[in-house]
């Protein structure tokens, strides 16, 4: 989302941006959670080049998130202080820069908090086929909500059932 939110090539940017923080679960809470997505690096058992492989994914990790300017790192180097640079950094790879409100930006990612991330399941696929096909029959008429969140709930329950080791 950063790396596009000054506007593309594809998608320009005609209007200013602000970012909205999360929505807040309770009341008294500082702030919401905010959606994390990760990606998993693994080597190779049969590769023949394990400590490059490490070493490349190692940097690219680290040092090498910041050189490439597109996220903010987890990275634990990576000081809050630091966000305003990155963010300009990212933003300098976009169309319009000038046209999001960086404060906001700052604001929303300092301050939200990231829920816990669970590394998926090995049927994962399976459980996503199943909503999506469920909810493709909601939003084409063919199923009422209900129905659709009962054929979920049954579906999953018995793909995971069937996964039980």
């Amino acid at each position: 989302m950063n790396t596009e939110l000054g506007g593309t090539e594809q998608v320009p940017l005609n209007f200013n941006v602000a970012v909205a923080p999360f929505p807040k679960n309770n009341a008294g809470d500082k702030g919401g959670y905010a959606p994390v997505t990760t990606d998993y690096m693994s080597i190779a058992a049969s590769s023949k080049h394990k400590d490059e492989a490490y070493k490349f994914i190692r940097w690219l990790t680290t040092d090498g998130s910041l050189v490439q300017g597109k996220n903010v790192p987890s990275w634990n180097k990576v000081k809050t202080e630091d966000l305003g640079k990155i963010i300009d950094t990212i933003l300098s790879g976009t169309k319009t820069p000038e046209k999001v409100d960086k404060a906001s930006l700052n604001s929303v990612l300092a301050n939200s908090k990231a829920s816990a991330i669970v590394p998926p399941v090995s049927y994962q696929a399976e459980v996503y086929k199943a909503v999506n096909d469920e909810f493709e029959k909601l939003i084409l008429g063919k199923q009422d909500l209900d129905t659709t969140v009962k054929n979920s709930q049954e579906q999953v329950k018995n793909i995971i059932a069937a996964n039980k080791k």
